[in-house]
């Protein structure tokens, strides 16, 4: 239910970025480029939620299993090993993110024609999606933390991290409506 809610509130949100405000009230069933929606966000969801898993636990079993011996160089490979792991993971979601304002518009995805007619550059799409994974991971040890304490201030600080997560992924969904507006002005302009 919350994927479902999630990807009528994106489609909702880039439709109107896209047509600058002059999208169409559909009603609350899906159709044929909301369930796309719902494919492509299950997917970068499941990749995402994959990597944060293994890229959390895996560095902890092998920290303890080395008994503390050679932190700085345990620390400095591990860093490397991180930047080698999710550069080029940020890098390919932030070149094909404006497929789903494509897929919430037209219901196509084209994600090779999206990466050819790529108007803006990775880097600003690449940290708002590195500031959304820490926050998650973060609201998740918060949210954790709060279930097991029961105090206040963890409940307090689990709600602000979803607040700021929200937040963060609004402007990461307006970011790619953004970029594929500068991609059909372009095409347009071109006389594609």
């Amino acid at each position: 239910m919350n994927m479902l809610a999630l990807t009528r509130v994106s489609v909702a949100w880039l439709r109107q970025t896209v047509l600058g405000g002059h999208a169409d009230n559909a009603d609350w069933r899906l159709g044929k480029p909301e369930w796309k929606a719902v494919a492509l966000l299950a997917l970068l969801i499941a990749i995402g939620t994959g990597l944060m898993y293994a890229t959390a636990r895996v560095p902890i079993l092998i920290y303890f299993s080395l008994d503390g011996n050679a932190d700085s160089v345990f620390f400095a490979c591990l860093f490397l090993a991180l930047a080698a792991i999710w550069a080029p993971v940020l890098y390919g979601v932030s070149t094909f993110a404006p497929s789903l304002a494509r897929v919430a518009v037209s219901g196509q995805y084209n994600f090779w024609r999206t990466r050819q007619a790529r108007r803006v550059r990775a880097w600003p799409m690449m940290c708002m999606l590195f500031l959304l994974a820490v926050f998650v991971v973060i609201t998740g040890a918060l949210l954790a933390t709060a279930i097991s304490d029961m105090s206040a201030t963890a409940i307090g600080l689990g709600l602000l991290g979803i607040l700021l997560c929200i937040g963060l992924l609004m402007m990461t969904t307006t970011m790619c409506a953004v970029a594929y507006r500068e991609q059909a002005a372009g095409r347009a302009g071109a006389g594609e």
